[in-house]
């Protein structure tokens, strides 16, 4: 299906209109409740309307993952898209609902025993493997906070102790597919 230009770029110009003024009402906290719904979905329309109006000019669009600067540019906006899902910061007051800062700041402040229990490794084993990176734990009983701090850099840094943590094969887990019986053992019946 082949789409209009002349129908897709007003669409997009609605959609930045609508998206862009709520969420600077939102921003400022001048927000209607009627103004918070249309941002969060029609925001969606706005996306859909985006890829209706990059359609007819896709050959255009792919010159600018050719052009280095053009790539700086986004590659600074993907980085910023991957920050905003880092959770920095404590927990909203109301009741956060955002499920991935949630299970982030309990494996933060949780002891290393308990987060060791969960992903199935001895606590020992992990703080060699984080005082071999660096960061100063001597108990199980001590949290990946306690040894990096409180502060935005910090949690940062305890969000790497966790990719750390959860980067290697648990010692128990063979690294690869379970094998299979051994060649001189008969099949099972």
């Amino acid at each position: 299906m082949f789409i209009k230009r002349e129908w897709a770029t007003p669409w997009v110009i609605g959609a930045f209109l609508l998206s862009g003024v709520t969420g600077i009402t939102l921003f400022f906290k001048v927000n209607t409740q009627l103004g918070q719904l249309a941002h969060e979905y029609l925001g969606l329309v706005f996306i859909v309307a985006i890829m209706a109006h990059l359609t007819p000019s896709f050959l255009n669009v792919k010159r600018y993952f050719r052009n280095p600067k053009a790539l700086v540019i986004i590659g600074v906006y993907a980085l910023i898209l991957i920050g905003t899902f880092v959770p920095f910061g404590p927990p909203k007051q109301s009741g956060d609902k955002n499920t991935l800062r949630l299970f982030l700041n309990a494996a933060l402040h949780a002891p290393l025993q308990d987060v060791a229990k969960i992903i199935g490794r001895d606590p020992n084993d992990l703080i060699k493997q984080l005082q071999a990176n660096g960061y100063d734990i001597k108990s199980p009983s001590e949290s990946i906070i306690d040894s990096s701090g409180s502060g935005p850099a910090q949690q940062l840094r305890g969000l790497s102790a966790i990719s750390i943590i959860m980067g290697q094969t648990p010692p128990s887990l063979p690294a690869g597919p379970p094998p299979g019986p051994p060649p001189s053992a008969p099949p099972p019946q």
